[in-house]
């Protein structure tokens, strides 16, 4: 299940070389910011940002870009942002700023998992906004799954409160006839529409979104962001604007069978219980 939050914050800080014995680049490596939400015992968070930040660093060093001079390393930043499928009142998201045009002399890629810019010369520097979004795994499975309607781009997490609401539209749904069925998928987002009807218990995705990111949903995701970083080698040229899952396994259905995340339909009624009820931690 969803633990309860207990801080969040951004530090910054100095990502170790993870190339080592790759390049001979000295002078450190590129500057590392961290917007996280910590919880207990959730450590799929930190392994994506240790993957991916060896991962960048290893690819770097195979092209054979130093990010070490001073100039390189004032125009260089990676940001990863861990945002929750629901957020506490009291916080403000603040959507990470969009990244500069493509670079002339290097690669972009804009996505809602990451955006990154790397240029070659003649100062090279790595820009990008890497997303651990827990609403974009379910989004993303929605898709796949096939549920109509659903809306492309970067989803967004929800409020706590905006939650509660959906899950009383829900709950009301299970003890309605046929008639209200076009009303719930009218009022509910669909992907939480698609979630919902997948979860078990009165948690209505809060519980079940936990077990999906550690039941390989995490890893799957991860692999995903990877292969959108890959797009900038080795040719460094051009640049990508994806929306949709689909915009990144379109030449590869084997990858999108595997980040695909089987999650049957439930068919049995839940009983009603009123959200005051409930014990969504937030």
């Amino acid at each position: 299940m969803l633990r309860f939050l207990l801080f969040v914050g951004g530090v910054m800080m100095a990502g170790a070389s993870m190339a080592e014995g790759i390049s001979t680049c000295s002078g450190g490596s590129v500057p590392i910011e961290i917007e996280f939400a910590a919880f207990v015992d959730d450590p799929e968070f930190p392994d994506f940002v240790t993957v991916i930040e060896k991962h960048i660093e290893t690819k770097l060093a195979e092209a054979k870009l130093c990010i070490a001079s001073a100039k390189s390393k004032e125009r260089s930043q990676i940001r990863f942002v861990h945002w929750l499928f629901f957020t506490p009142e009291n916080r403000t998201l603040v959507p990470a700023p969009p990244l500069d045009v493509c670079p002339a002399n290097g690669c972009c890629v804009s996505s809602p998992w990451i955006d990154i810019a790397i240029e070659r010369k003649p100062v090279p520097w790595i820009r990008a906004v890497i997303r651990f979004n827990e609403r974009q795994l379910i989004t993303d499975q929605a898709i796949l799954a096939g549920a109509y309607n659903v809306p492309q781009g970067i989803a967004m997490p929800l409020t706590a409160s905006e939650y509660r609401r959906f899950v009383r539209e829900f709950q009301r749904s299970l003890d309605g006839s046929k008639a209200t069925t076009k009303r719930i998928e009218e009022r509910i987002p669909p992907d939480l529409l698609w979630l919902f009807r997948r979860s078990r218990g009165d948690t209505y995705g809060g519980g079940n979104m936990g077990q999906v990111m550690i039941n390989g949903g995490a890893e799957g995701y991860t692999k995903l962001v990877i292969k959108l970083i890959d797009r900038c080698f080795p040719s460094m040229e051009g640049g990508a604007n994806l929306n949709s899952v689909y915009d990144v396994g379109d030449h590869d259905p084997l990858f999108l069978g595997q980040y695909m995340i089987n999650m049957p339909v439930l068919r049995y009624r839940i009983p009603h219980h009123s959200v005051q009820s409930q014990r969504l931690r937030h």
